[in-house]
């Protein structure tokens, strides 16, 4: 028997809004350690149009890269083959996306679903902070907003137990939880 643990793509995104707030709290620490010096250099802030549309570019291949780190975890962790995945383009929204086909132990789908914010969120958010650096840390910013998804599906997860399979849904923000007698 399957359990739906899933929510819409409107109301993930809703929820996704809420990342705004430690995204703000991120972006006044930075400005508490490094001051402004650094705003006049970001190109966005700077209206450098060939610098802002580079930026934006960047951010597009970001949202690829994103899912090709689903993909990629999904491969390592999951060990899943060429065919049990489907990567594309979604046509209504223009959005990319990773959608696995085959079911997967809950902790390897946790991994894989956080993998891309850790990975394009937090890190470059860390090293923004360190450095100094706005563009490294709005990049990071950026993508950590844009995990808020996965970071929902995670939430939706927190009671799953370990050995527990899943399997994604093919068209919403979450995954079905396979109920057996001995999982749930």
């Amino acid at each position: 028997m399957k359990k739906d643990l899933t929510i819409s793509f409107v109301k993930a995104n809703l929820v996704g809004l809420l990342m705004l707030v430690p995204a703000a709290l991120f972006g006044a620490l930075y400005f508490s350690l490094w001051g402004w010096r650094f705003v006049p250099e970001h190109p966005i802030l700077s209206l450098n149009p060939v610098a802002a549309v580079l930026y934006l570019v960047i951010i597009v291949i970001g949202m690829f890269v994103h899912e090709l780190i689903h993909l990629a975890s999904a491969m390592y962790f999951g060990k899943i083959s060429s065919r049990d995945f489907k990567f594309g383009i979604e046509p209504k929204t223009l959005s990319p996306y990773f959608h696995c086909k085959v079911p997967l132990e809950v902790g390897v789908y946790r991994k894989l679903t956080a993998m891309p914010g850790f990975i394009l969120g937090l890190l470059p958010s860390l090293i923004g902070l360190i450095s100094g650096n706005p563009w490294i840390m709005l990049f990071g910013l950026i993508f950590c907003l844009g995990a808020g998804g996965d970071m929902l599906i995670l939430w939706l997860l927190r009671n799953v137990k370990q050995g527990t399979m899943v399997e994604d849904h093919p068209s919403r923000v979450g995954c079905f939880i396979i109920e057996t007698d001995d999982a749930a």
